[in-house]
């Protein structure tokens, strides 16, 4: 076990913890996953976003489509949980747990924006965008969805929240300490953008003085003077005026984001981090929990929007053909726990 992967693990399973508590999952008393649900639903339709006109057309097909993959993706997700796998197998599903939330949240984002008569964006930074323009880009409180980082601070921050930008990562999370983690994953995530903007300006930079150079070089040679030896060409440095530049003109940073970012990570970077870096056998289950947690709340949250925009017995339907295919009858996990959430509120 090393220490890289035990340090990157506490890191994020703080952080997953802290949106799962912004999400519904209160520290104390705590609450069951129907009564997290239907307190966020609550919250979900006191939204103005609620009320947004129905669009001319709606591609349904798309909608089914998106929320079909997104409810298939949560089931896989949910079914370690659910079954109580040992803490070895936790372990290694929560790797693929991090690609099934981040899936989720992809698919459910998609789904709300075909609902709304846009076409389906079909990437993952045109997704992306289009969760900051539905959540972070508009005056709504629903942490953690409409809660980033921006230029100019953290967006939709309620009234008397605070967030302490010098907290470790490694802080104790509970009610109060979870909006400044859940500030730290989505600033940092947010400066690795800007950080990888700047390298990209610098090498743009270093690349328009290796060709200046050398176009000079072709005049002087042509001119009869002897050929130089190329210099060095060294990565220059950034102006504060750049350096503003980039900063102002990079997008806000919220939930999808850190999810994805979290994804490319265990994915391709540090796959060690879920399977080493726990210290007990008691972590993994909770990282799996706030996954899981975080996976089912996105989906309720859109689920509802989606529900208001193409109508109530629509999206029912939908949701009873997909139990009826995919879940044996009784069996409590993912669209099955918000059932009838869903149909008490829409």
């Amino acid at each position: 076990m090393t220490d890289g992967a035990k340090g990157s693990f506490k890191t994020h399973a703080n952080y997953l913890r802290a949106l799962a508590v912004l999400a519904g999952d209160q520290v104390w008393p705590p609450l069951t996953i129907p009564e997290r649900l239907d307190a966020l639903a609550v919250r979900t339709t006191a939204l103005a976003s609620m009320a947004d006109p129905t669009p001319a057309a709606t591609d349904l097909l798309q909608v089914r489509t998106s929320l079909e993959n997104a409810w298939g993706t949560e089931l896989l997700l949910g079914l370690a949980g659910h079954f109580g796998f040992s803490d070895e197998l936790v372990r290694l599903t929560n790797n693929w747990g991090v690609v099934q939330a981040y899936y989720v949240t992809y698919h459910a984002t998609q789904a709300y924006s075909v609902a709304k008569g846009q076409p389906r964006p079909d990437t993952h930074p045109k997704t992306q965008n289009e969760f900051a323009s539905r959540w972070l880009n508009r005056p709504l409180q629903l942490a953690p969805w409409t809660f980033g980082a921006t230029a100019a601070g953290f967006a939709n921050m309620p009234v008397g929240a605070t967030v302490d930008t010098t907290i470790h990562a490694w802080s104790a999370c509970g009610a109060t300490t979870a909006w400044s983690l859940s500030a730290k994953a989505f600033d940092s995530t947010r400066n690795g953008w800007i950080g990888d903007a700047e390298d990209r300006q610098r090498k743009k930079l270093q690349s328009l003085n290796r060709k200046t150079w050398h176009e000079a070089e072709v005049k002087r040679t042509a001119a009869g003077k002897p050929m130089r030896t190329p210099p060095m060409f060294a990565m220059p440095r950034l102006s504060p005026t750049d350096k503003a530049t980039i900063a102002v003109s990079t997008r806000p940073s919220g939930l999808i984001d850190y999810l994805y970012r979290l994804r490319v990570k265990t994915n391709y970077e540090d796959s060690s981090m879920f399977t080493d870096g726990p210290e007990d056998s008691t972590v993994s289950s909770q990282v799996h929990a706030d996954l899981t947690f975080l996976a089912s709340s996105t989906l309720l949250v859109h689920e509802l929007h989606v529900g208001r925009l193409i109508g109530k017995p629509v999206l029912l339907g939908w949701v009873d053909g997909w139990l009826a295919a995919h879940l044996p009858a009784g069996m409590k996990v993912g669209l099955a726990l918000r059932r009838d959430v869903i149909d008490s509120t829409i």
